[in-house]
């Protein structure tokens, strides 16, 4: 091959060599971009950036804090604790100081109140239900009282939300109290038409039964007599019984002749004269007129105790007890204040207010609720109504005073 042959040929063979290593780098260029470190090769090293603190930040607190770190909000999850505030982040991944990819999320755990499990107290009694009640951090709303002729006066009826079910501590339940049977009392009917009467004593909410007497002086169709008497509370429903005068009896037989005969009806001796009267001993010189001794009592100090000890500690002393509900998260469940204070003098039957705290977040305004009633004593029942004997009798007989064992 000639001088002039080899230069002919050597821009040919540059040309390919230069074809040949671009193919090369084509073929390396494509094999990085397989991998995440070509990738990072191809569009610069994704930049890493720090993870700020959001622990005690609220859910929206922190997202404005990821976000300007460059970060976003992951997953969040619930966990229940009396130790933190509601709604507050507890735990967060990837951990506060280290460092994560630009844009990557962070997982979020957010503090819910656990809830409580509203206890069964349906049977009790009003007093035992609200301490219950107030035992799991639960409020009793206005009891509602009815009349139930099946339950005692004084026992719960009903609750709201029913027994087992899952609530929030702070929530409130309601409660259904029985006020036992519904009474009345009995209307005056003497003197009315049995008609009137029928109309009046049904009206009351009683049924009439009536019976048929003589009568000299009262009309014929009115009543003369009633049992129960007027005024009596009686159960609703009961039968009032009514004496409807039938006019005066016939006219007697002619009476016969006198009998001659002596009268042997012994003479009723004359009225002795009643012995005289016991003197009373003379009180001894020197000596006072006894005097009532005052009793009161010690409230006792409750601070710091769970419900149930500190309801029973005054109730041992014949105290009441009234509830109340406010915020503080260092003695949740537990008793933070009380009035009448420890070592207060008071008479027994007063009521102390004791105060429950509960989480911060847990009451719709945060401040404290204001004390429940005391519970209304449970009624006393009527006894059924007496004879009219019987009534003479308990009035007309000398009260005898009782010394109590």
């Amino acid at each position: 091959m000639t001088d002039d042959e080899v230069l002919a040929e050597s821009p040919k063979s540059r040309m390919w060599l230069w074809i040949v290593l671009a193919l090369v780098a084509l073929a390396l260029l494509f094999g990085a971009t397989q991998t995440e470190q070509g990738r990072a090769w191809l569009l610069g090293l994704r930049s890493m950036v720090d993870v700020p603190a959001v622990i005690g930040q609220t859910q929206t607190e922190a997202q404005v804090t990821l976000e300007s770190a460059g970060l976003r909000v992951g997953q969040v999850t619930q966990e229940e604790t009396l130790a933190v505030p509601p709604g507050e982040v507890i735990r967060q991944t990837p951990a506060a100081g280290t460092t994560a990819k630009k844009d990557s999320g962070v997982d979020l755990a957010l503090s819910v109140l656990p809830s409580a499990t509203v206890p069964d107290v349906v049977g009790e009694t009003e007093s035992e239900a609200i301490t219950m009640l107030a035992e799991e951090g639960l409020i009793t709303a206005p009891v509602v009282y009815v009349y139930n002729s099946k339950t005692k006066a004084g026992e719960v009826t009903a609750q709201e939300p029913s027994a087992s079910t899952e609530a929030s501590i702070g929530a409130a339940v309601t409660i259904t109290v029985s006020k036992g049977t519904l009474q009345g009392q009995v209307p005056n009917v003497i003197g009315l038409s049995q008609d009137d009467a029928n109309a009046v004593i049904t009206a009351g909410g009683f049924t009439v039964t009536t019976i048929k007497a003589t009568s000299t002086s009262v009309p014929a169709g009115d009543v003369m007599a009633q049992s129960p008497a007027a005024g009596v509370v009686i159960d609703a429903g009961s039968t009032v019984t009514i004496t409807v005068s039938t006019g005066a009896p016939a006219e007697p037989a002619a009476p016969t002749a006198p009998s001659t005969t002596p009268s042997t009806t012994p003479t009723p001796p004359a009225e002795s004269t009643p012995p005289p009267a016991e003197p009373s001993e003379p009180a001894k010189p020197g000596t006072k007129p006894s005097q009532p001794i005052a009793v009161v009592v010690e409230v006792p100090n409750v601070i710091g105790m769970k419900v149930r000890d500190a309801v029973k500690a005054l109730r041992d002393v014949e105290l009441k007890v009234s509830f109340a509900f406010a915020p503080d998260n260092d003695n949740i469940l537990k008793i933070i204040k009380q009035d009448p204070a420890a070592g207060a003098s008071v008479d027994p039957g007063t009521t102390v207010v004791i105060t429950i705290g509960l989480p911060s977040l847990s009451l719709p305004d945060g401040k404290p609720t204001q004390p429940m009633p005391v519970p209304a004593e449970e009624p006393t029942q009527l006894p059924a109504e007496q004879p009219a004997a019987e009534q003479s009798a308990t009035v007309s007989a000398p009260s005898v005073p009782t010394t109590a064992p």
